[in-house]
């Protein structure tokens, strides 16, 4: 398994009330998807200063998860959101927050964590906080296939296993990328394998944090080559990086 170094290219400032379960980028434009039971919201940042341009309140019964962009059939920007335990899912128009579609799902947790999208395939994909990832049609929203992510680190581990607790998403260079909770990595899974191939070791991104913070969570590709905008839970900084070399 490959070790991948960073750069910190930006440090910008993040609403530290806000419990980050999802980043999404498209076309300049950064939305979060904000949990907690009667605080989850939809927002889209100004990445100049991280204030909130524009926000989208959910019912309290709501505790929202991942969310990330897609392209219809047709063409249409859309914004996808999950939730924890309500096992319903929302489509959203990202410039009024209309709801296009509201859908239902299950997995084997029985729980929804973190959401990605590949385009060349046209499928979501899903974690649910077990070890498996979940592949669904972007048009009826069913799964079609699934995988096990399986860390192969015999000097530790003796033997492949699998790695529970996978959680944001983000989809970049044909990979998965993933948050793991309470661990301060992002990990790149083979989306056929489920085999993980190189963790990037954030540990040292934001050190002597306050008492009151949660752990690393939130991950978007931008409009960069390589790049990475990374938050946390009540983190007060988003920080944009620069992937290196894997060594």
């Amino acid at each position: 398994m490959a070790t991948l170094h960073y750069r910190l290219i930006e440090t910008i400032p993040h609403d530290r009330n806000a419990f980050t379960q999802g980043l999404t980028f498209f076309n300049g434009h950064l939305y979060e998807s904000i949990g907690l039971y009667g605080k989850s919201e939809v927002r889209e940042i100004d990445l100049n200063n991280g204030k909130v341009l524009s926000s989208h309140s959910m019912s309290e019964k709501f505790f929202a998860e991942g969310m990330t962009h897609f392209k219809d059939k047709n063409g249409r920007d859309l914004l996808i959101q999950i939730t924890w335990k309500e096992k319903m899912g929302f489509i959203y128009d990202p410039e009024t927050y209309s709801v296009e579609k509201v859908f239902n799902y299950d997995t084997i947790t029985g729980e929804g964590w973190g959401i990605t999208y590949d385009d060349v395939n046209e499928q979501f994909i899903v974690s649910d906080g077990s070890e498996w990832l979940y592949f669904w049609n972007r048009d009826t929203l069913k799964e079609e296939r699934r995988i096990q992510v399986i860390l192969d680190f015999p000097l530790v581990f003796g033997e492949k296993r699998g790695l529970k607790y996978v959680n944001e998403l983000e989809f970049m260079d044909r990979r998965v990328w993933a948050n793991v909770w309470y661990q301060d990595v992002i990990l790149s899974i083979d989306p056929e394998t489920g085999l993980v191939e190189k963790i990037l070791n954030l540990s040292n991104l934001y050190t002597n944090r306050d008492s009151n913070v949660d752990c690393l969570n939130g991950i978007s590709r931008t409009d960069v080559e390589g790049e990475l905008l990374v938050t946390g839970k009540l983190w007060p900084n988003m920080y944009r990086i620069k992937l290196g070399d894997d060594q």
